[in-house]
């Protein structure tokens, strides 16, 4: 199970840090270091040039392995995947007033085909970015967007998380990719908030990448280049 939030269940004592909801976000962002504020107004950039910076999250569903590389003189991360799901995570304090804009670059080697993404059985993507809203004690405001590249949904599509209603997965990218190739992104994060979840979000706390194939068994892999927000 993948998700940053608490689905409709309650978890055992052996589940909780595999289901990760409102109390692994809330223990996440008291033990990680937050990001310096804002580069500038219109700026906010996490780049992979500190690998410090970066926590992995283990869901006890074997780790994923990422590895901070350099490709053409820029840092990146090389995420593995075989039949593992973990995530690599980073505290935020990112003001969606001033930087609603999210730039990303990715890179899949390939997609995972003959699968349900809608179903818990299908809930692996060779990539994914999750922005999370932190509710705090408010367990029911905890909410996340998951950009993921999609094995088979249209691209633009949207849907509930299969494991966390509060969560909502979005296809940027759908399918086999061409070889080699770096897809560069842009989305309004406070937009899409608004859009899935009808909520107006000011402020987001948590960024975590994922690059999973443990539900399927299978193998995935990707490259993550620079992530910022900025104003438009």
């Amino acid at each position: 199970m993948k998700s940053f939030l608490w689905d409709n269940g309650h978890p055992s004592t052996g589940d909780l840090v595999c289901r990760t909801g409102t109390i692994f976000v809330a223990l996440l962002l008291a033990a990680l270091p937050v990001q310096a504020d804002q580069d500038t107004d219109t700026v906010y950039r996490l780049d992979f040039s500190d690998p410090a910076a970066w926590q992995p999250h283990n869901f006890n569903k074997g780790l994923t392995r990422y590895t901070f590389v350099r490709q053409n003189s820029q840092a990146v991360v090389r995420a593995e995947s075989r039949g593992s799901a973990s995530a690599l995570t980073r505290r935020i304090s990112v003001d969606l007033n001033k930087t609603p804009y999210l730039y990303w670059s990715w890179r899949v080697d390939g997609v995972i085909h003959n699968l349900d993404e809608r179903r818990k059985s299908g809930d692996d993507y060779p990539a994914r970015i999750y922005i999370v809203r932190n509710g705090g004690w408010r367990a029911w405001d905890t909410i996340a967007i998951n950009y993921v590249w999609s094995n088979n949904q249209p691209p633009e599509s949207a849907w509930p998380s299969a494991y966390a209603a509060q969560s909502m997965m979005l296809a940027v990218r759908s399918g086999q990719p061409e070889p080699t190739r770096w897809y560069h992104e842009r989305r309004n994060v406070k937009q899409d908030f608004k859009d899935l979840l009808g909520e107006d979000v000011e402020r987001v706390d948590l960024i975590a990448l994922m690059t999973d194939s443990d539900d399927t068994r299978r193998q995935a892999s990707a490259w993550y280049g620079e992530i910022r927000f900025e104003a438009n």
